[in-house]
């Protein structure tokens, strides 16, 4: 999987959401910009999304993140955030004023999240700040 997949993507809850909204994979092709080829991968379980690419068909869908991503909310550390706001690691980046390699230091769990960067992070994922403080410790934890 590449840096850039979203990990944990349920292929199965994926095309149930597809089917219940009514669209064959070449509408939701079409109407999302992104190719039949990669959404039937996807559902097939062949490979996954990227994060730009999911929010894609996802808007089309009117759905959310968190209905095809298989995550307890305890399990939560700042890359699932980012991915469950549907933002990309450039995104969060550019909003923190931060440089890519930087952002990804702290998504890693090897620099860790500033006290100044919280509240701007909690407003830009959309939850509370315990949240975020949460996720960086579990982010930490996780590379050790």
């Amino acid at each position: 999987m590449g840096k850039t997949s979203v990990e944990n993507f349920d292929a199965g809850k994926f095309r149930q959401i597809r089917e219940a909204a009514g669209l064959s994979v070449t509408d939701l092709a079409k109407q999302s910009g992104i190719s039949r080829g990669a959404i039937s991968q996807w559902e097939n379980g062949i490979s996954t999304p990227s994060v730009a690419r999911l929010t894609a068909v996802l808007a089309v869908l009117d759905s959310h993140a968190s209905e095809v991503l298989d995550v307890v909310p305890t399990d939560f550390d700042l890359r699932t955030l980012r991915i469950l706001s549907g933002l990309t690691r450039s995104d969060v980046a550019t909003f923190l004023k931060l440089s890519e390699s930087g952002w990804g230091d702290i998504e890693r769990g090897t620099t860790p999240l500033s006290v100044a960067r919280i509240e701007p992070l909690s407003k830009l994922l959309g939850t509370d700040q315990t949240t975020i403080v949460r996720a960086a410790q579990r982010t930490i934890d996780n590379n050790r």
